[in-house]
């Protein structure tokens, strides 16, 4: 059996805290773990309010359910803050034993208490951990519903608020310069937007400035004492929280700042949680930017495939696409129009059992295995099937299209018919020849020509001028008495024969009848003139 005297050691010195009050509430006992816990000697602990040494609140509600209810039948137990003067706060689990007289009176209560506090720690420390990832939760899922970054900031400080992580949250966004361009956050003003924003500001607020400068942590009741009208606390200085910085990688969006109701023990784990919620938000950011890049890339591929789909379809020359063994992916109607046929037809068919040739076989090879382009001027080539349309002419621009690996997956074929030129310039070239030919006749006519016209005046006038001039010779030397032997009338014909002979020989080479009737009137004469002439039959078709 324990005697009294060890009884009495172990209430004084045990390790639990243990007091007894009077029906007024006085502390009439105190054991040296009280005191010890309050940070009083016993004397300046007996005789006091047990509720003045507890939190406010809880101590006001106390005094008043005790005082109330105290002969009706006190609580059996009761949990409570008590304040220490030398060491911080402690939560105690009262267990009460109240007595009473024989009236039913309450005489006194003596309480044996047990410091709770690791344990509401740790489930204080636990609540806050799983309203964190609830939050962070919640922001995960709303990244995937938004896709403007302001909504999603916006968004995100309400989930901290509504989750109770935090009583506050604000993102001072930043430019690329890295100056605060607005804020977002909950809670908002009456006009629904938050305390201040930052647009427009000369000089970066001190608490921004602060975080920015490389101070990945502060707390927002350090930074208020320093930074006049700090656009985070709004008229009230008198807060607690945490500031970090929302970043990717090296890509710096914002900071995060959060309000809490009252300092929660272990800052640096409270540090680390909101290091967390801010990682996340910068993940989220980052994935944002991400996905509208990504949207921006298919906008922009979907107007420039559009773009040359247009262009395909509208080309006035043929073009197609070929994968690697030379089926057809894809032809324009103009391609198809080449052949008689419509697009879909080409479309999973080899281009040389539709157009077999070896040459142009063995082209399309070279290109795909080398990955060199292969251009061609006026290509000869004959339809198998439609040998009535003769030989055609094409202009080739074969090139490969390369695929991520950088081998040719496709070849884009592009021809222009330029048969009509190639004949047109055969037909020229004919042209030129005969051309050429006529050139050469003509010349061998006008020498033919002047032969016959210096014959003409050699055997004709000039025999004609000849013989008159030996006739004037003759009268010349002759003497008045042999002047009558020499006829006069015979020079006159010489000449006369001569001056007809000219006009004769000058109206043949130059009718006048051609320059002033033309043709059709110059031949008809000279059908006319040819058939008195020399006694001939002529006719003129």
């Amino acid at each position: 059996m324990v005697s009294d005297s060890h009884r009495e050691i172990l209430m004084e010195r045990g390790p639990l805290p243990i007091i007894g009050i009077d029906r007024n509430g006085a502390l009439i006992y105190a054991n040296d773990t009280l005191c010890a816990l309050l940070g009083h000697a016993r004397d300046d602990i007996l005789g006091r309010k047990f509720w003045d040494f507890l939190d406010r609140d809880r101590g006001r509600l106390l005094k008043e359910r005790f005082l109330r209810d105290r002969d009706r039948g006190i609580f059996r137990q009761f949990e409570t803050t008590v304040r220490s003067q030398s060491r911080d706060d402690s939560v105690i689990s009262w267990h009460n034993v109240p007595f009473h007289d024989s009236n039913g009176r309450l005489t006194e209560v003596f309480s044996i208490g047990a410091d709770v506090s690791p344990l509401r720690r740790a489930e204080a420390r636990l609540e806050r951990l799983n309203a964190t990832l609830d939050a962070l939760s919640q922001i995960s899922r709303l990244a995937l519903r938004t896709n403007d970054p302001r909504d999603l900031l916006d968004g995100a400080a309400d989930i901290l608020v509504s989750s109770r992580v935090c009583t506050g949250a604000w993102i001072a966004l930043v430019g690329s310069d890295g100056r605060p361009v607005g804020l977002v956050g909950s809670p908002h003003d009456e006009d629904g937007m938050p305390f201040q924003l930052l647009a427009g500001r000369r000089e970066v607020p001190p608490c921004i400035a602060r975080v920015l400068s490389g101070s990945p942590e502060v707390t927002v009741a350090e930074i208020s004492h320093t930074c006049p009208e700090c656009v985070f606390t709004g008229s009230d200085t008198n807060v607690h929280g945490v500031t970090t910085v929302v970043r990717h990688g090296n890509n710096l969006q914002g900071v995060l700042v959060a309000h809490l109701r009252k300092p929660v023990p272990g800052a640096d784990e409270t540090r680390r949680l909101f290091r967390t919620i801010a990682h996340d938000l910068g993940f989220a950011l980052a994935m944002l930017e991400a996905q509208a890049m990504h949207e921006r890339a298919e906008r922009a591929l979907a107007e420039q495939t559009r773009m040359l789909d247009a262009f395909f379809e509208a080309s006035l020359d043929p073009a197609a696409l070929l994968d690697r063994d030379f089926n057809f992916v894809r032809v324009n109607r103009a391609y198809a129009e080449t052949d008689d046929r419509a697009p879909c037809d080409f479309i999973g068919r080899n281009h040389f059992e539709l157009f077999p040739d070896e040459e142009n076989k063995r082209i399309f090879e070279h290109v795909r295995d080398t990955g060199e382009p292969y251009e061609v001027r006026a290509k000869p080539f004959i339809y198998a099937n439609n040998p009535e349309r003769g030989t055609t002419y094409w202009d080739w621009t074969l090139v490969p299209i390369f695929g991520d690996g950088g081998e040719v997956e496709l070849l884009s074929l592009w021809l222009r018919d330029v048969t009509e030129e190639c004949l047109a310039r055969e037909e020229l070239r004919r042209n030129q020849d005969r051309l050429r030919e006529l050139t050469a006749q003509l010349a061998m006519t006008e020498q033919r020509e002047r032969r016959e016209i210096a014959a003409a005046l050699h055997d004709n006038l000039g025999q004609t001028l000849a013989f008159a001039k030996m006739r004037l010779g003759a009268l010349k030397q002759s003497s008045s008495t042999d002047t009558e032997n020499i006829d006069i009338d015979e020079v006159v014909d010489f000449i006369d024969e001569g001056i007809h002979f000219t006009r004769s020989l000058t109206a043949q080479l130059s009718p006048p009848i051609l320059s002033e009737m033309g043709l059709v009137a110059a031949l008809e004469a000279l059908v006319e003139d040819l058939a008195d002439r020399h006694d001939l039959c002529v006719t003129l078709e």
